[in-house]
Parts: C-alpha cells; sequence; structure tokens
C-alpha cells in the first residue's frame, strides 16, 4: 500500500511540472527504468488519467522531446500505449469531443465494421472492430484492453505514409467505441490501380512509400501482420498509406494477443500457414513475416492478383 501511494504523489508531482526540460528529465527517468515503467504502466484511477494526458500532450510534442534526447519519443510512445492498455483508460484528449453524424454502412474489412460518417464538417471513417460488437458481452474487459491498444499503436505511429487517426468516438456506437479515421476518397492501392490503369500507376513510387511505411513502423517496434492491397489507402495528395494494424500488432505489447496474423493466406509467410502450438515462436508474425508480405504486395500491384502462388489457398 506505501509503495502504490509513494507512486501516486510521484506521478502528481510530475504532473505538475511546469518547465519542458525538467518535465522530459522526469519522464526520461522513468522511461530508462524497467522497474519505474513498469510501475508507472499499472497506475489506475485519476493518476492513471493525468499521466495519461501528460503522456499523449508530451508524445504529440515530438520536437520537444527530441530536443533532449532523439530516443525519448519512443520510449514515451510505448509507456504511453502500455498504460493505457493495463488501465483500461484513454487520454481525454483523445475522445472526440462532438458525435459524429450522418453515418451509412460502408464497407467490412476482415476485423471492422466500417462506416462514413461526418465530423466537424470533414469525412470520416469510423472503424468498429469486430469482435469488440459480437463479443463485447462475454469479454468486455479483454476487448477494451486490445482496442486500446490498437488505438494507440496506430495514433502514436507519425508519418506521411501512415493513415493518422482522429480519434476515438464514444457516442456514435455506445457502448462500444471506434476509431474515427480521415476518409480517403481514393479508396485502396488496388481501387486506385483499377480505376487509374496499371500503365498509368506509378508503381515503383507508391510501393516505395509503403516500405518507407513499414520501415517506419519496424523502427518504432510495431509489427503490421496484416499488409496486402486492401490495408493501403490512398491520400488527396495521392500518397500511400498503410492502414489497419489488425489484431497481429498487439504482440507488440501482449504476449497472450493472437500473433499468427489476421491476413489473407497468399500473403502469409510460411511459417504462419502451420497448424502448430499459437506459443510456438516460429508461428508469431515478425518482421520477417511483413516483409514477406510486401513482397506479396509488390506481385498484387504489379499483377493485380493477390497470390504469387498458382494454387489457391
Amino acid at each position: 500500500m506505501q509503495q502504490a501511494a509513494d507512486l501516486a504523489k510521484l506521478a502528481s508531482s510530475i504532473c505538475e511540472i511546469a518547465d519542458p526540460d525538467a518535465l522530459c528529465h522526469s519522464v526520461a527517468n522513468i522511461c530508462s527504468s524497467r522497474e519505474l515503467s513498469h510501475a508507472f504502466a499499472s497506475l489506475t484511477g485519476d493518476n492513471a488519467v493525468r499521466m495519461l494526458d501528460l503522456s499523449f500532450r508530451l508524445v504529440n510534442d515530438r520536437a520537444l522531446l527530441d530536443r533532449y534526447d532523439l530516443g525519448l519519443h519512443q520510449r514515451c510512445c510505448r509507456l504511453l500505449r502500455e498504460l493505457a492498455c493495463n488501465s483500461k483508460v484513454l487520454p481525454r484528449n483523445f475522445l472526440i469531443a462532438s458525435e459524429c453524424h450522418e453515418y451509412q454502412a460502408f464497407n467490412e474489412g476482415g476485423n471492422a465494421r466500417i462506416y462514413r460518417a461526418r465530423y466537424n464538417g470533414t469525412d470520416v471513417v469510423l472503424k468498429v472492430l469486430r469482435f469488440w460488437v459480437d463479443d463485447f458481452r462475454e469479454n468486455k474487459g479483454l476487448l477494451r484492453k486490445r482496442f486500446c491498444q490498437e488505438a494507440f499503436l496506430w495514433y502514436t505511429a507519425r508519418h506521411k505514409n501512415i493513415l493518422p487517426v482522429l480519434g476515438i468516438d464514444q457516442v456514435s456506437f455506445s457502448p462500444h467505441l471506434s476509431i474515427v479515421l480521415p476518409y480517403r476518397s481514393h479508396g485502396s492501392l488496388m481501387k486506385f490501380r483499377q480505376e487509374t490503369g496499371p500503365e498509368r500507376l506509378d508503381c515503383e513510387r507508391l510501393l516505395t512509400e509503403v516500405a518507407d511505411g513499414l520501415t517506419y513502423l519496424h523502427d518504432i517496434g510495431i509489427v503490421h501482420g496484416d499488409l496486402f492491397g486492401s490495408n493501403v489507402l490512398i491520400d488527396d495528395e495521392y500518397y500511400a498509406q498503410i492502414a489497419d494494424f489488425g489484431l497481429a500488432a498487439l504482440s507488440v505489447i501482449t504476449r497472450s494477443a493472437p500473433r499468427t496474423g489476421s491476413g489473407i493466406p497468399g500473403h502469409k509467410a510460411p511459417e504462419l500457414l502451420g497448424c502448430g502450438d499459437v506459443d510456438d515462436e516460429d508461428m508469431c508474425v515478425s518482421k520477417a513475416s511483413d516483409v514477406y508480405a510486401f513482397a506479396c504486395l509488390c506481385y498484387e500491384v504489379q499483377r493485380h492478383t493477390l497470390s504469387p502462388f498458382p494454387f489457391t489457398f
């Protein structure tokens, strides 16, 4: 009890620090200590909310963190993700301030129901995780934990070739949560290819951008686990943006999450196609299996077919 009280007091004192450099120094000390990081990630209640809000603010001020330590942003993102996961709470600024409206069924992905909507005069997409809808009553705590993990894995990935997350909508499908994403009128890479025509499509540039985005994810410790043409979108400036990290990405934080990936079989590395124990390290999605999926994506874009193999799964 005394240790918890001391931790709460320390968290409260850190949240009161006004000087940016002193704040970075304190957060850096937490992130560099496994014991302290684990302790702070276990905060609950008001202390968890305050630390989440603080970490969220710091993550959004990368220039400040980079000025102090180039590696601090990544460590702060990890602390933020773990704290959100363990406390089952989201930073208050991550929850959108008003209700999305005019929403309509738009599409269904492998692990989500997708709706197009309007938010603050802008077209957005609401992604409601399928397991979050179907299994809510039976596994509410576990599913909220997984939802927070995916949302924060996605949100803290900041790169021009990663589809940004705008926030979390608690209202439109209450009591279920949905991730709010920008609407991309050009659709997926494969839809764009079909409409543009293979002769006019700048495949080399777009695939290079996907490679840049995937490299960034790997650099910050995130495995995508579900990479194929429909999970790459084209933004208004015709940049490729990776989306939908899927359940496989949850393996970054928890070893109990599904780790064989949820993608189409034709893009799965051979080691993920077996029927062995899911706890087998060889069955885990990995950076290597992402690279394999990227190679299949290159084939998919160039040849407009899902699999480079002549047989079907």
